[in-house]
């Protein structure tokens, strides 16, 4: 089957989650002995000013981009779309026709909330509803959107999003599971895989540190903006590379992921899970749904929770803590 993927992110250019799934996805699709062919569109406008930001988000509201032409030409037999910030949300709907079947692929909450942040799941502003009847009459009626958690369905549902559309939860993909034989480090080995900025949970780790000595926790963090910082024991990376980030997965004893805002299903919970490596989170619904109870949650703000976690991890007997690690490897088979 000749496949098309549109998306706004992915590698080289882009190191995020979003890009890396479609990554993924691209080479399972291929592996399976389709023919795929990726079109992406770099943002290029997203570290403007807000007034900007606003403009391009009402341009893309009726916005056809030019790589139609070039996607028409193909003749995909199905188009998989993710994330169409920068795309322009009329442009699937110019690419459908009879023959061409339309799959779009959520990542997050972008369709209703530009920002992508919300504090809580619940809530529902009046910008968010304004919002979305605008996107909703843009982007059209997929023929199927696939959700790695039924709780991101329900987000967009619950602002009339996919109402009528056939909805399909699939886990997103993760790496080749690789069986790592783990023996816990004194001090602990804690790493922190994500952007460097207060919504991933910047300032809570920074707080944490201070409540361990250098030989209790040694900190590693990997991601944009991690170069410049300095934990009190251990290094920050920067940005790496997939097979950079699977290594660091291998040699930590645990994954601390502070996340202050909504998330889905972070890319990087599926990467420890494909290494057997025990995780701290953030009590989120959609991470919750992708650890189906496994992992230990604790509450955004709460420092002394974290710090209590991350104690317990630290001086539980070795039998306790390949008991998280057989957990998480369980957790992988589930997906």
């Amino acid at each position: 089957m000749r496949i098309a993927i549109l998306t706004n992110a992915y590698p080289p250019s882009a190191q995020g989650g979003a890009g890396r799934i479609a990554f993924l996805q691209a080479e399972g699709l291929r592996a399976l002995g389709h023919e795929v062919r990726v079109w992406h569109a770099p943002l290029k406008w997203t570290n403007k000013s807000v007034f900007w930001r606003l403009l391009h988000h009402l341009y893309e509201l009726r916005a056809v981009h030019p790589v139609v032409h070039a996607i028409r030409a193909w003749q995909p037999e199905w188009l998989i779309t993710h994330n169409l910030t920068g795309i322009g949300f009329r442009t699937p709907a110019q690419l459908r026709s009879a023959s061409t079947g339309w799959a779009h692929v959520l990542h997050d909450i972008q369709l209703f909330e530009p920002s992508g942040q919300v504090a809580r799941s619940e809530a529902v502003s009046v910008w968010q509803r304004a919002w979305s009847l605008c996107r909703r009459r843009s982007l059209g009626r997929p023929d199927v959107v696939l959700s790695p958690t039924q709780m991101l369905i329900d987000l967009h549902q619950t602002r009339g999003f996919f109402q009528t559309t056939t909805n399909v939860v699939l886990p997103n993909p993760a790496p080749v599971q690789r069986i790592v034989v783990r023996k816990r480090h004194q001090p602990l080995r804690a790493l922190f895989i994500g952007r460097w900025s207060a919504d991933k949970g910047s300032e809570l780790l920074e707080r944490l540190w201070s409540r361990f000595s250098p030989s209790e926790v040694e900190w590693s963090v990997i991601g944009p903006g991690t170069e410049s910082v300095h934990p009190p024991a251990g290094n920050g990376f920067g940005v790496q590379d997939e097979g950079q980030i699977l290594a660091h997965l291998e040699s930590h004893d645990v994954l601390v992921v502070p996340s202050q805002i909504l998330e889905n299903q972070p890319t990087v919970v599926l990467e420890a899970m494909s290494r057997g490596l025990p995780v701290i989170v953030s009590d989120q619904p959609g991470i919750r749904e992708t650890l189906q109870g496994e992992g230990v949650y604790c509450s955004t703000q709460d420092v002394a929770a974290w710090e209590q976690a991350l104690q317990e991890v630290r001086q539980e007997s070795e039998e306790a803590y390949l008991t998280r690690v057989q957990a998480m490897e369980r957790m992988w088979h589930r997906h």
